[in-house]
């Protein structure tokens, strides 16, 4: 083992398969500074929907969104 990791706490009796995916909207700063409130948060909620939607289309779970961000897990 690396001296530099730190060990994980608890046992690992198997491991899970996953995929960690990123998408970023790309322009989305100067969106949410030239579009009004309201446009701008149902294009980020539309954008956010159709993302998980497709994710989860695909077997996939999404674990964790924050802003234009998604991360997902694969199992």
């Amino acid at each position: 083992m690396n001296e530099s990791l730190l060990p994980l706490p608890g046992s690992q009796p198997h491991a899970t398969p996953a995929c960690m995916v990123l998408v970023d909207l790309v322009g989305s700063t100067l969106m949410a500074q030239t579009l009004n409130l309201g446009s701008y948060m149902a294009l980020m909620q539309e954008f956010v929907q159709v993302m998980i939607l497709t994710l989860e289309a695909r077997g996939g779970q999404v674990l964790q969104h924050q802003g234009d961000e998604i991360g997902r897990a694969h199992v």
